[in-house]
């Protein structure tokens, strides 16, 4: 895991500097809006593990804190083997609750779906059944989860096959809490892509949140898609008011059990989900359990553009959905079928387009002998990528036709002084044909700065865009954002602007939060 670019300096910890007499930081792993997470070593008993610190600019919010305190107690009540286990809890000297945990070497499921696309049928029913069992635990003790998600979600390699870890409980709520609400009426909590219609109407929590949650999840791994997105919270929410895609559009050699499971979590009436996670989990199994079951084609990776986790204000959200979700949760009125309500946004927003995976890069036209080679995957891939190497069938590698034909006349012409030749465009130049195969070369070595380094030269591209296309990807890569989307401003290209969205996604995560 790589750590991410601070903003407040003075609110991360020191390499070396021991946490509550008990435990010595090594690395930052990552930083969130709420806190930050590093890698750190028991002073006493030498075991790695997870210390996941809040930012001191949240000590004033009563809630914050309170929510970040759940965290550890919610996942420690549950003690399941696919839940992340909870070592210990403490404070800083000034105040900072923390948090120790195991220590994890994987990555998550977002990542693992962005870099390789679509799971096969198999994997992705072991995956999913695994976080229907952390559930099932989860709403036995009465914790609704909340905000289950892909990346909250982490795969890590085992010797007797994967581990599945379910984490971050720190917007849980639990059913049977009579006391202070953690968020104010009114307000809906969780992550726009995976919330419930209901959830982000700010009903009261229910195991049905994790359900829906849940079937995105497996539309997710079974497709390398969500089954409905948007660039903005507003957009994903309001287009939940009509029913979700059928996985069989996307999949439709999928096991027809496997299509209806998936489909009943998605549906937009609570009651008309699986009843319980147990159910989910043993469909799952039964499925996986086929000697027939097809293995699947894995998609490409798909490149996502991810609306953040949000706290969402009900009055602009619920202002903008009641209606329409009020009718379709409705009972019918009589047995005559009817379509389904049209929505009509506010603010114009576009009809929602269905999802299509995101094409492959192709090598630069100027290259003139392209190989059919795939990209090295990095050793340590950044996070939120897509696979760049074109297959061979993709790439035109015939040459243009050349006019060589002159015309021809019945006497020979007449000899002139020679003129000098019009002079070669400068991306001709041996130089430059230099500059874009080293360009390449850097590219299927995943060397991103020498891919920027080699693309500095305007000159020796006679196309900006597939000059402009290498420096989005290689700014991505080494999370220069802004630059990455400078880049990118003036591109049509499908692939090179959902990198760009990336991009703006990953700037504005690391934005200060307000």
């Amino acid at each position: 895991m790589q750590s991410s670019v601070p903003h407040d300096h003075d609110a991360l910890l020191d390499v070396g500097a021991v946490v509550d007499a008990r435990y010595r930081i090594e690395r930052l792993l990552g930083e969130g809006g709420m806190g930050a997470v590093y890698r750190a070593v028991h002073v006493g008993l030498g075991r790695t593990v997870a210390l996941k610190v809040l930012k001191p600019e949240w000590l004033g919010f009563g809630e914050v804190v309170r929510r970040f305190r759940q965290e550890a107690r919610a996942a420690s009540a549950i003690g399941h083997p696919n839940i992340i286990e909870l070592l210990d809890t403490g404070s800083l000297a000034d105040g900072r609750p923390y948090i120790a945990m195991e220590y994890l070497d994987g990555r998550t499921l977002y990542d693992e779906l962005v870099h390789n696309g679509a799971m096969s049928t198999p994997r992705a029913c072991r995956i999913g059944a695994a976080i229907a069992h952390a559930l099932a635990a989860t709403h036995a003790i009465g914790i609704v989860h909340r905000d289950l998600k892909a990346e909250n979600v982490i795969l890590v390699p085992g010797n007797d096959g994967e581990i599945v870890k379910v984490l971050d409980f720190g917007v849980s709520a639990d059913l049977g809490d009579a006391g202070p609400r953690m968020t104010r009426p009114g307000l809906a909590v969780g992550t726009p892509i995976y919330m419930a219609p209901e959830q982000a109407l700010a009903a009261p929590p229910t195991p049905g949140f994790d359900i829906y949650a849940l079937g995105v999840v497996l539309f997710e791994m079974l497709s390398g898609q969500p089954p409905i997105d948007g660039t903005t919270a507003v957009e994903i929410l309001q287009r939940k008011a009509t029913a979700a895609p059928s996985l069989a559009t996307l999949c439709p050699d999928l096991p027809t059990a496997l299509i209806e499971l998936v489909d009943r979590c998605l549906a937009i009436a609570p009651e008309q989900r699986p009843s319980d996670a147990a159910e989910i989990a043993r469909v799952l199994e039964r499925v996986n359990a086929e000697p027939t079951l097809p293995l699947g084609v894995p998609a490409p990776a798909v490149a996502r553009r991810r609306v953040g986790a949000w706290i969402v204000g009900g009055g602009v959200v619920a202002g903008v959905l009641a209606a329409a979700l009020a009718w379709s949760l409705r009972p019918p009125a009589d047995p005559t079928p009817t379509a389904p309500p049209v929505l009509t946004p506010a603010a114009d927003a576009p009809p929602a387009p269905r999802p299509q995976a995101t094409p492959p890069l192709a090598p630069p036209a100027e290259l003139d002998t392209p190989k059919p080679v795939e990209t090295p995957t990095p050793i340590e891939p950044t996070p939120a990528v897509v696979d760049d190497a074109a297959p061979a069938s993709t790439r035109d590698t015939k040459p243009k036709p050349r006019t060589t034909e002159r015309p021809t006349t019945a006497t020979a012409p007449t000899p002139t002084p020679a003129s000098t030749p019009a002079e070669a465009p400068a991306h001709a130049s041996t130089a430059c044909e230099r500059e874009r195969r080293e360009a390449e070369d850097a590219r299927l070595a995943a060397d991103w700065r020498g891919m920027l380094r080699h693309t500095e030269r305007a000159e020796c591209w006679s196309s900006k865009s597939a000059r402009q296309k290498l420096r989005v990807k290689a700014s991505l890569e080494l999370g220069r954002y802004g630059d990455c989307i400078a880049f990118g401003r003036e591109l049509t290209d499908p692939t090179a602007m959902s990198w760009v969205r990336q991009c703006e996604l990953r700037n504005s995560r690391e934005q200060p939060s307000p």
